[in-house]
């Protein structure tokens, strides 16, 4: 009845009471009617005050009706239209900006949209800097801009093309929240990664106001595709913005925590009660409050679960009453950090050589304040006011020290000694080294140990990491403790020689040699089962004949799809040679009957129909044929290379009377 009444004074030309009529039904039941209703009396409002002149009367009602045509329903795009002319009448630069927006959004060509985008941003801020400023009803368009613009950019922005589009964005009254609006908080997460410490994440974080600015999908996380039907968590924009405002807290040594940083912490711990992230979060807030007892006992948790590098330098923080451990916690840190410009390492780096220094290890000291003047050198830093002190007390004529990390393993130790010394121990075997290219950095090509535990759990890690000598280490056990985190592999964070013996506790394989290979370097063996085996030696270790018992494992190769099965091959560990009269008892025994006896030769037949000849000097009794026996021995396959035929018989080893309960 409300529209009704309000179209009617509107046609009778009484606008000034059908725009109070209008404005109280709207603000009683803010509907599709009532919206409508609304707009258009504004629109012969803001149409009259143009035909007077008067501009800025005309912008805010336009201005007003921006906010109703979001809930005009079907109307919508007829509004919209009306209101596009209306706007280029009393906002300048409006239409200028559209046609700019318009055109580098339908440009096919990459570089030229780059370019148009470039264009449209200096533009804008030419706007911004004017007397006259940014009308209010440009924002929205002009929010765009300055996301389009971060985006075109990427990797190539400069810090002060940052702060120009910083403080234009953030001097803008636009829709909160909304998409764009959060797509923004992202973009400046990206930018911080590449200008860190120059770049006051913490200010803009204020300014952009979580409180109002975050969506509900800003704090979902997505699932990736991974390993066993479970992969990696990808973070919320809100887990990233809070860890990265925290650690930039931590950088600065701050003592004063912002309400926001709880409020972001609060929502994320009712979501995400047990997750890692928010342990680690909840143990950085007790150790910015000062709360060093709560934080240190939190830190060892989170680091059972979640290894990274700057958390072990933010552990040593927390062991300052033990110089030793303390040192050992920062190499640590240093050991696992791949980036040396991350900028928590000044403090790290500046504070092992201090430690180093005091425990007189001036080369590995003066190697630290070496590093830490190449990279203020590279990146224009001004050194720290502590650097030339710490120079001053280390001996003139002091070689540094050439070792790159290994020396980091080795002072490593008792940190990890002390974190992980609740994990159990589990016994694996060294079953095979393997090169590994690694993604990241530069597609390096690493070493690898493949373990393997008497269970059949295979792990991998650097033997350079964990301070094992070069060499084979095939064969060798140890005591491996790793941790499993929840969107990885395992991880081996420790291990030590074991004295314990592999062959007691791996099972062991009895086989018999049947020859050698000296293009393979390597005897071939049938083993208790008839499966043949390689195993790599040279000739004079073993002869023809002999029985082996070994350690075999399998590693899988290539794993199983729907259209094929996985492939393994078979690792021989630890071989030693046997007496015959004890390998025998590890083959089966078979029952056969004799089919002929020629001479001194016998000829069998198992139950499953193949046949073998030996001599009759091995049966302790005289065979005739029918007769029943029990053999030990093998199954031989083998394929002629010609015809591609396959036969198989049988290799006997032992003859053995019929048990009496078979006579």
């Amino acid at each position: 009845m409300g529209y009704k009444e309000v179209m009617a004074l509107r046609q009778e030309g009484d606008l000034e009471s059908a725009v109070k009529l209008a404005r109280e039904d709207y603000k009683e039941s803010p509907n599709q009617w009532s919206s409508s209703a609304l707009f258009w009396v504004l629109k012969d409002v803001a149409t009259d005050a143009i035909e007077g002149g008067e501009i800025d009367t005309a912008a805010e009602v336009v201005s007003e009706m921006e906010t109703l045509i979001k809930g005009m329903g079907a109307t919508a795009p007829m509004a919209e239209e009306s209101l596009a002319s209306l706007r280029q009448s009393v906002v300048p630069h409006f239409g200028e900006l559209n046609g700019l927006l318009t055109g580098y959004q339908t440009e096919k060509n990459p570089y030229h949209r780059r370019d148009q985008v470039r264009q449209t941003f200096d533009k804008v801020l030419s706007w911004h800097n004017s007397k006259e400023g940014l009308h209010k009803a440009l924002h929205p368009r002009v929010a765009q801009v300055v996301s389009d613009f971060f985006e075109s950019r990427n990797k190539f922005i400069t810090i002060e093309e940052v702060r120009q589009a910083l403080r234009i964005y953030l001097s803008l009254e636009i829709e909160r929240p909304s998409a764009l609006n959060s797509r923004i908080l992202d973009q400046v997460l990206r930018v911080k990664s590449l200008f860190r410490e120059r770049l006051d994440f913490i200010d803009f974080l204020t300014k952009w106001d979580p409180a109002k600015s975050l969506r509900p999908e800003d704090w979902q996380r997505s699932s990736g595709k991974g390993r066993k039907d479970r992969g990696p968590e990808t973070p919320s924009l809100v887990d990233r913005a809070l860890t990265v405002a925290i650690e930039e807290l931590l950088d600065r040594r701050e003592t004063k925590v912002p309400e926001m940083i709880y409020e972001l912490f609060t929502g994320l711990e009712s979501l995400y009660p047990d997750d890692r992230l928010v342990k680690l979060t909840q143990a950085r807030l007790h150790l910015l409050e000062g709360e060093r007892a709560t934080a240190l006992d939190e830190y060892q948790r989170v680091l059972m679960i979640y290894s990274e590098p700057r958390i072990w330098g933010e552990l040593a923080s927390l062991l300052s009453d033990d110089p030793a451990l303390e040192a050992a916690a920062l190499a640590k840190a240093l050991k696992e950090e791949t980036d040396d410009y991350e900028p928590y390492l000044l403090t790290v780096r500046l504070h092992y050589a201090k430690l180093l220094i005091d425990r007189g290890d001036y080369d590995k000291a003066l190697r630290e304040l070496r590093i830490i003047a190449q990279i203020a050198g590279e990146r224009g830093r001004k050194l720290p006011q502590s650097y030339e002190k710490m120079l001053e007390m280390i001996p003139e004529g002091t070689v540094e020290d050439k070792e790159n990390k290994a020396h980091y393993i080795l002072d490593a130790r008792p940190a990890e000694a002390y974190v992980y010394r609740s994990l159990a121990a589990t016994p694996m075997i060294v079953m095979d080294v393997i090169a590994l290219r690694l993604k990241e950095p530069m597609r390096q090509v690493v070493p690898m140990l493949k373990l393997s535990s008497p269970e059949g759990r295979v792990l991998l890690t650097n033997p350079t990491e964990m301070g094992l000598p070069e060499g084979d280490l095939r064969g060798k056990l140890f005591d491996v403790k790793f941790i499993e985190p929840e969107d990885s592999h395992a991880i081996v964070v420790h291990m030590e020689p074991s004295e314990s013996d592999p062959r007691d506790l791996f099972p062991l394989r009895v086989a018999y040699i049947t020859g050698y290979s000296q293009g393979m370097h390597a005897f071939h063996l049938i083993d208790s089962e008839s499966k043949h085996h390689y195993l790599p030696g040279e000739e004079e270790d073993f002869m023809i004949g002999d029985f082996v018992n070994f350690i075999l494992l399998y590693d899988t190769i290539r794993k199983p799809t729907p259209k094929r099965p996985a492939q393994q091959r078979a690792l021989l560990l630890a071989p030693h040679r046997i007496d015959p009269e004890e390998a025998l008892t590890d083959f089966p025994l078979v029952p056969a009957r004799v089919i002929s006896t020629d001479e001194s030769r016998v000829t069998i037949e198992t139950d499953e129909g193949i046949t073998g000849t030996f001599s009759q000097s091995l049966a302790p009794i005289e065979l005739s044929e029918g007769d029943l026996c029990t053999l030990r021995g093998f199954v031989f396959r083998k394929r002629d290379r010609f015809t591609g035929e396959q036969r198989s018989y049988f290799v006997t080893l032992s003859v053995e009377p019929l048990p009496a309960d078979q006579l």
